[in-house]
């Protein structure tokens, strides 16, 4: 047997004498008996290859059943029915091969299915190895054992019987899982009053008891119900109201038929359940309602449908009556068409008998005048009678272009639900093809159409019959009233009828233009859902695409030229406008005026406006950051407003006249105009961006400002030229051939402005590349500044340069937020560690003496205190000035400047105040220090009441308030009596409290509500220009001359990459300690200490500064505390939430053992996380920032 391979093999399909395998078996493992061969198609040979595939998957297959890997589909009696008159089998080689001596084999007992396959299925070299295959399989299968062959069969027999069970088995659970599915879905909708009317309700009503998959019938599913439902069963509800559906019923996503469909049997079966799970929710808020309620339901379903069915019955009414009355409308235009061709005509047939009439009389005239008279009474008949016939044509032509106009309309209806039919139901692209086919020749009708009547315009020749000349005067006693009267009713005729003319003229190209827009939409429409290949066709470079933007070539002059035309109509119209009702168009053009006036004396003022207005914000007495900010906006709009005024007044121009003047004259004009101007715009914007990141950061000269702008403004000119050919074109003939072709081929301007731009750069970008050599990529540009290869060098050190530009631009904008000073300063710190690694040097460097340390980390009251300090100040202040008592909490972090705050607020304060430190040890330690501060008579709380009583107005300070608060049962006594006391000392005494934030949060979860506070001022993080000019302060009362030599900030991570790197080395570090300080400064000045280095020997001389160099400062460990035992954390957390604590509070705190609380503050003291002063315990400021992280990080500790 093979060696183990647990893949099973794949299946044949042997139809006579014609085998189909499927593809070889994969390798990834499965049990004997598993079969996943693919069914196979009825094979075809058609070749010699064909035959030798053939041969091949059934020696395959043969080998497959002796090891029991044959596929269940597989018909065993086909595939081992060999037909000998075949070429299939070489029986003399099979002879052969069963003449020869057995091997010897290990004797097996029983047969047994192999752990794998037969090796994977290659397809043989020719037809004569298939054969050797074929011979060896079928001698395989004669020579093992009958009891073998036999039991092969019989397990192959059983595999096929298994699959057909769970080919049933699946079928039923799929039928099962559609039912519950369907059913789920319609009780929700039940319930909730949107089952759909074609739905019958009253099935999902019925319990069938017979059936053994009722809800009511398993007591699992009874019991899951319940538990489901349970407490909401009793609820009162409206008599139309259903069960509110349990809280997550429904949320989870169901898989979909096709996904369900593949699944195994198992993953049928949990489908399944899933499907009875939901249904029984659904089911479970249905027995929950009353018989009243489930009636209800079924009425109100019901109702909803005949209301439905009358909605439906009634649009469907309307419709008819719609479409009765506009063909009742349009018979009636036609009924009055023909009734005017009926007039006519007899009004040419009477004008035909009467010139008959008058020729007559001018044969029979006795006198030559009279004879003259005769004729010249028939020539004007003549002309009556083709007149009328003139009309009459003119109205049949009438008729025929609201015919064509209706064609088109139903044109358009049609592949409006061609393009419908097409996206919903997957038409073919066939119907489509030939859909735009007869579209687009019936676009070329209209649009030959609407040219021959554009050029009627044109030409201006009417084709209403000429009277001639006026009829001459014969002398003699003639009577010519009659003649004088018909010539004056025919000449009037005729200027009727060549109004009407005109009028039907432009009428007929107004239809037609409206046709070829209606047609072209529809045409355009239909092209999306046409094949591929006719897409590519239409809209590509081909031939039919040539025709193509030919054709819309052709459109687009017709609408220019029928604009054209227009022009001087709607002029004349204005003018008989202003006749008939002068006061609207006076007061439009009033208006017109008024917008031009304002527009040229704004333009004489603005710039001093401007100006003045930027120079109050920045030189007023509050210049603050929105001041500046607005001065700064001020001036861009200064520098992009001419335009977009001017954009202004057109618009309002537009909309003024645009009901004195059609629309469409108008938007062209717009389009062209709003173009032209945005993108003069936004050229100046982005000329003006870079005006004054020039000017921030280095000293452009002039030269190079006007050739940005020039540059600036050819790249504008090129955008705006292809926006305004792509605008035109979408509206002109929309998306079709000429706007693919601009898309398309738009790129090709980029080369000659590419070009012309090098060309006008080429010098000043090897000169700004020049100035960064120790840029690699600048250093490797520079090195092929001349000859052929310069100019291809010069664009990319270009690009390279703008594209550092923006960046450095858009890294401006960004550093204002919190999250990307963050980042840069990881960038930062990163940058720094390698130098560190790479420069070396550390054994010429020795930290700081204890003396400077303790000057850079002394607090004192000249230090600088950020805005947000001084507004807490100010605010603290404000609130302590008001009558009776006042209780304030400040709340912050260790080392955020409590005592800061309370050293300043004691210092302005304008009545009497006393700072006193809150002692270690609880509220009579406290008592007795307000006492000796207030020089109470005795060390009492009477006492101290009594003075406070009797004294000053006075403001009390109180810092570290959070020894008061202990984080145990009853821990709030202390700050409690604290309040009580301030509330009994008396009406001009005014209470600051400092406290640190974990407390502060322990207090406000324990008391809520019921806190006494009067204000809450809240510390905030120190920003990082603060932490900076505190660390400059610092450093400069210190007498250390810090140096960042060495701490080069690579200009990637820089927004002000033009600085030196010198600023950008001393910016970047400072961004470096305020981010790993989380803008505490207490711990930036200490590792600011942690970082200065004396270079040894020391630098600098008796009484000057000391130079320091400035080095990254190692960071504690955070690995080191995340594998610190429980106990260590809760002691370091009550630390943290204590500030200062002795062993018995650490005990009570952290609710440990004396052992484990005595070994956590061993284990804590030795590493240096925890220090001890006079048997008091506190987090070391060296870990108190990575101690907090990795409190916060457990979830041991709030933010």
């Amino acid at each position: 047997m093979p060696g183990p391979d647990p893949a099973p093999g794949p299946g044949a399909t042997v139809v006579g004498a014609s085998t189909e395998v499927g593809p070889a078996p994969d390798e990834d493992g499965a049990t004997p008996g598993e079969a996943r061969s693919p069914p196979a198609a009825p094979p075809v040979v058609s070749s010699e290859a064909q035959l030798a595939e053939d041969l091949a998957r059934r020696a395959w297959s043969i080998e497959a059943l002796l090891a029991g890997h044959l596929g269940p589909e597989i018909d065993t009696g086909a595939l081992l029915d060999l037909d000998l008159t075949r070429s299939d089998l070489d029986a003399a080689a099979l002879l052969e091969r069963l003449a020869q001596p057995p091997r010897a084999r290990r004797r097996v007992r029983r047969w047994r299915p192999a752990r794998r396959a037969p090796a994977a299925l290659s397809s043989p070299a020719n037809l004569a190895e298939a054969r050797i295959r074929l011979v060896d399989a079928v001698s395989h299968w004669l020579l093992v054992p009958e009891a073998h062959r036999a039991a092969a069969l019989q397990y192959q027999a059983e595999r096929v019987a298994a699959s057909q069970r769970e080919q049933v088995v699946r079928g039923g659970l799929l039928t099962r899982w559609r039912a519950l599915t369907t059913g789920t879905e319609q009780l929700r909708a039940l319930l909730e009053g949107r089952l759909e009317p074609a739905a019958e309700p009253e099935p999902l009503l019925r319990l069938d008891l017979a059936d053994p998959h009722e809800l009511l019938r398993s007591i699992e599913r009874r019991r899951r119900l319940d538990s489901t439902h349970a407490g909401g069963a009793t609820a009162p509800r409206p008599a139309a109201a259903a069960p509110p559906e349990p809280a997550g019923a429904g949320v989870a996503e169901e898989p979909t038929a096709d996904a369900v469909a593949a699944m195994t049997v198992e993953g049928l079966q949990a489908a399944v359940k899933r499907a009875e799970a939901a249904f029984d929710v659904q089911r479970g808020r249905l027995l929950r309602l009353t018989s009243d309620q489930r009636a209800q339901l079924v009425a109100d379903h019901h109702a909803r449908r005949r209301q439905l069915a009358s909605e439906e019955a009634a649009v469907k009414a309307a419709e008819i009556q719609r479409a009765a009355e506009e063909q009742a409308l349009a018979q009636g235009r036609a009924n009055a068409a023909a009734k005017r061709i009926e007039e006519a005509q007899d009004a040419a047939a009477v004008a035909a008998a009467r010139r008959e009439a008058a020729l007559e009389a001018a044969r029979q005239a006795k006198s030559e005048a009279r004879r003259i008279v005769a004729e010249d009474q028939a020539r004007l008949l003549g002309v009556r009678e083709a007149q009328a016939l003139f009309e009459a044509a003119l109205t049949e032509r009438r008729t025929e272009t609201t015919r064509v106009h209706d064609a088109a309309l139903e044109r358009s209806r049609r592949a409006e639900e061609l393009v419908t039919d097409a996206r919903t139901d997957g038409r073919s692209a066939e119907d489509a093809d030939a859909s735009y086919v007869d579209l687009r020749r019936e676009l070329t009708t209209a649009r030959e159409q609407l040219g021959r009547a554009l050029r009627s315009i044109a030409t201006g020749r009417s084709e209403a019959p000429a009277v001639g000349d006026t009829p001459a005067d014969p002398g003699g006693d003639v009577d010519r009233q009659e003649l004088l009267a018909l010539y004056d009713r025919v000449t009037e005729e005729n200027r009727r009828l060549r109004e009407l003319e005109r009028d039907l003229a432009w009428d007929q190209a107004a239809s037609h233009r409206d046709d070829v827009v209606l047609l072209n939409t529809a045409r355009l429409a239909v092209l999306e859902v046409t094949s591929a290949r006719l897409r590519s066709d239409v809209t590509g470079f081909g031939a039919a695409g040539v025709e193509q933007v030919a054709r819309e070539l052709e459109q687009i002059a017709l609408e220019l030229r029928y604009q054209a035309l227009s022009l001087p109509r709607y002029g004349r119209r204005l003018l008989r406008d202003f006749e008939t009702a002068p006061v609207p168009v006076a007061w439009g053009l009033i208006q017109v005026l008024l917008a031009v006036v304002l527009l040229r004396w704004w333009r004489r003022r603005a710039n001093g406006l401007f100006s003045v207005g930027q120079r109050r914000l920045l030189t007023g007495r509050r210049r603050s950051r929105l001041a500046r900010i607005a001065a700064s906006w001020l001036w861009y709009i200064d520098r992009v407003r001419k335009p977009l005024e001017l954009l202004a007044v057109l618009w309002f121009i537009a909309n003024t006249v645009q009901g004195l003047v059609d629309h469409d004259q108008l938007e062209l004009l717009w389009l062209t105009a709003s173009w032209l101007l945005v993108g003069s715009a936004i050229v100046l914007w982005i000329d003006a961006v870079a005006t004054r990141d020039a000017l921030r950061y280095t000293h452009v000269a002039r030269e190079r400002a006007n050739l940005r702008f020039r540059s600036l403004r050819l790249v504008g000119l090129n955008v705006v030229l292809v926006g305004l050919l792509l605008s035109t074109a979408e509206v002109l003939v929309g998306r079709g051939a000429i706007y693919r072709w601009v898309i398309t081929t738009c790129w090709v301007l980029a080369i000659p402005v590419t070009v012309v731009l090098v060309g006008w750069w080429r010098k000043h970008v090897f000169a700004a590349l020049e100035a960064e050599k120790s840029d690699k990529f600048a250093h490797w540009v520079l090195r092929f500044d001349a000859g052929a290869s310069g100019f291809a060098m010069a664009a990319l050190g270009g690009a390279y340069l703008v594209a550092r530009g923006v960046g450095r631009w858009i890294m401006q904008r960004l550093s204002g937020l919190e999250v990307t000073r963050r980042l840069m300063a990881y960038l930062f710190r990163r940058e720094v560690a390698k130098q560190a690694v790479a420069t070396g040097g550390a054994d010429r460097l020795q930290p700081l003496d204890g003396e400077l340390r303790e000057r850079l980390l002394e607090s004192s009251s000249r230090d600088i205190l950020p805005p947000t300090l001084n507004k807490a100040i100010d605010q603290v202040m404000a609130v302590t000035a008001t009558t009776g008592t006042t209780i304030v909490a400040i709340v912050g972090e260790r080392g955020m400047g409590k005592t800061s705050v309370l050293r300043r607020l004691a210092e302005r304060s304008t009545v009497a105040a006393v700072r006193v430190e809150c002692p270690a040890g609880g509220y009579p330690q406290l008592v007795g220090a307000l006492t000796e501060a207030l020089s109470a008579p005795r060390r009492d709380e009477a006492s101290l009441i009594s003075t406070l009583s009797a004294g000053e107005p006075t403001v009390v300070c109180l810092d570290d308030v959070q020894r008061l608060v202990r984080p145990v049962i009853g821990g709030l006594r202390g700050i409690d009596a604290l309040g009580e006391l301030a509330r009994q000392a008396g009406p001009h005494v005014s209470w600051v409290f400092s406290m640190g934030a974990p407390a502060w949060q322990y207090v406000q979860r324990a008391r809520g509500d019921r806190l006494f506070f009067d204000h809450v001022c809240r510390l905030r993080p120190w920003s990082e220009e603060d932490i900076a000019a505190l660390l400059r302060q610092r450093s400069r009362i210190a007498g250390i001359e810090p140096s960042f030599e060495g701490l080069v900030v690579p200009r990637r991570y820089d927004a002000q990459a033009a600085a030196p790197d010198l600023d950008r080395g001393e910016q970047g570090f400072y961004r470096i300690l305020w981010d790993y300080a989380d803008g505490n400064p207490r711990v930036a000045c200490l590792f600011w200490a942690e970082s200065l280095c004396r270079v040894h020997p020391a630098a600098g001389t008796d009484g000057g500064p000391v130079r320091a160099v400035v080095r990254l400062f190692k960071e504690p460990s955070a690995a080191e505390l995340d594998a610190l035992a429980m106990p260590i954390r809760f002691v370091l957390r009550s630390l943290i939430q204590l500030e200062v604590a002795t062993v018995a509070d650490l005990i009570e705190a952290a609710r440990l053992t004396p052992a484990e609380a005595a070994d956590a503050i061993r284990y804590t003291v030795a590493h240096g996380y925890v220090e001890c002063r006079d048997n008091v315990y506190a987090v070391s400021w060296p870990w108190y920032r990575a101690v907090t992280n990795m409190l916060r990080r457990q979830h041991l500790l709030a933010s």
